[in-house]
């Protein structure tokens, strides 16, 4: 019969750690740098977040930009697509406020406006 999809809904949880990731991007505590989520002590938006939820991976933070612990993604539900969209936002010189105003107004959305 057609209709609507289900709309996918994220847990609270999810939503109130975004939101934690968001104000750490605007807080000014990191130095962005592009290419890897975390290299002499720059980060991606996405090793912000690897700081927040998961800094035993910090470690092994000198992957790529889009490459993000089990636990982070645990935490976020970010699918590959939207990392991809998330760390070339990055790579191509959007700033952090940029990028956590765009998380924020996609902030329920599973997939972050990403289609």
């Amino acid at each position: 019969m057609g209709g609507i999809p289900p709309v996918a809904t994220l847990p609270p949880e999810v939503i109130e750690n975004r939101r934690t990731w968001v104000t750490a991007l605007r807080s000014g505590e990191y130095e962005q740098g592009q290419g890897y989520l975390r290299n002499n002590g720059e980060y991606c938006c996405l090793g912000v977040a690897c700081d927040l939820f998961d800094r035993d991976s910090i470690s092994h933070l000198e992957m790529e930009s889009n490459d993000i612990s089990e636990k982070t993604d645990q935490a976020l539900k970010l699918s590959l697509s939207v990392r991809n969209r998330l760390a070339n936002m990055n790579d191509d010189g959007s700033s952090f406020r940029e990028i956590a105003d765009y998380i924020e107004a996609n902030i329920k959305d599973p997939d972050l406006g990403v289609k």
